[in-house]
Order: C-alpha cells, then structure tokens, then sequence
C-alpha cells in the first residue's frame, strides 16, 4: 500500500526549513506516491507590494515561483501548491470570512482535482497550523490524520480576544480533538 500527502502548511522556500525538508525526506520512502505541499496563501494585496517592489525577501520569491510556474508547481512527486486569498488576515469578520471561504475552497478543490487526477487512494492529512484548516480536517477523507503543530501560535496573537485569536484557538481545538496523531511543542493546547 502507498499513500499521498495532503500537507496544509507554510512556505516551500530556497532555504530547507523543516517541513520542506522533512516533506523532501518523506518522499524518498517507497511507501509516499505523491506529496501535495500547499503552502500558507500569498493575498492579493501583496502582489500589489510585489509589482510596487515594496515587499519582504520571502514574499517576493514566492511570487516570481508562482508568475514563472503558476499556482501549482511540481518538483518531482511534490507539488507545490501556493493559494491566493483577497485580503490580508486581519481581525475583521467579514474579511476573515471571506477569506476563509476562498482558501477553504480552493484547497479542497486542488486536493480533490490531484486525487482524481493522479488515481489516488489512500491519503494521509498532514496539518502543521491552525489558521483556517478546521474545514479541510473535516471535509477530506484521509486513512490518517497528523496535526504537527511545532510553532505555538495561539501566543502569537498581540489580542488574544480578537476576532482571528478566537478562529485560532477553535481550529486549534478542533484539530486537537480529531487528530489521529500529534506531533507538539508548545506549553499550550485549547
């Protein structure tokens, strides 16, 4: 039996930071078809930093992977997959929603195209934040769920009562609740 990786999590990047690698890694192994890396979304207002040339390092080079090689690039049996969302996450309602809605949207969609495209069977989830992966954690049928939570982002929140602190600590929650397996470094879970 072999299995694809449905990976929700941050950037694929020029340096070998630890998911990169460890996704780099895992695909060696003979029982790892596919890895779909989807990447922490680029927003639309920081392409309009990227073609002002007012934009961080990280940010830029994402863009220039994404205008060269489109959303969905492929080294190998990894694809990289880098969603696009309107607005930047701020702790307002009705713009978090929205984005939510799309990146939601999206990301089940490209799971749900690659599994029929490639003839996938057995899947792994692999959840590495809780920004907005509650959705997918309930909407994809995998064989194993992992929650790899190595950064504590509920203490990254300046106002832990706003409107994004409180999305936080309830996909936390939820992904805490239903995880098959749990990989944890942080001194807190909600």
């Amino acid at each position: 039996m072999s299995y694809t990786i449905a990976a929700i999590t941050n950037e694929w990047d020029i340096f070998m930071r630890r998911y990169r690698s460890l996704f780099t890694e895992l695909i060696k192994f003979e029982d790892i078809d596919h890895i779909f890396f989807i990447e922490s979304p680029l927003t639309l207002y920081s392409f309009i930093r990227f073609v002002m040339g007012r934009m961080n390092r990280r940010d830029k080079e994402r863009w220039q992977r994404v205008l060269k090689k489109g959303i969905i690039s492929r080294e190998g049996n990894i694809f990289i997959i880098t969603p696009v969302v309107p607005f930047p996450f701020l702790s307002i309602r009705p713009l978090l929603k929205l984005n939510r809605f799309c990146l939601n949207r999206f990301q089940l969609y490209v799971i749900g195209y690659l599994k029929r495209k490639l003839k996938v069977k057995d899947m792994i989830l692999w959840i590495n934040h809780p920004y907005f992966s509650a959705e997918i954690a309930g909407s994809v049928k995998s064989d194993l769920f992992c929650y790899d939570l190595c950064d504590d982002y509920n203490t990254k929140e300046k106002d832990d009562s706003g409107v994004f602190a409180k999305e936080v600590r309830n996909n936390d929650l939820y992904l805490t609740e239903h995880a098959d397996i749990m990989f944890v470094s942080s001194k807190k879970l909600f």
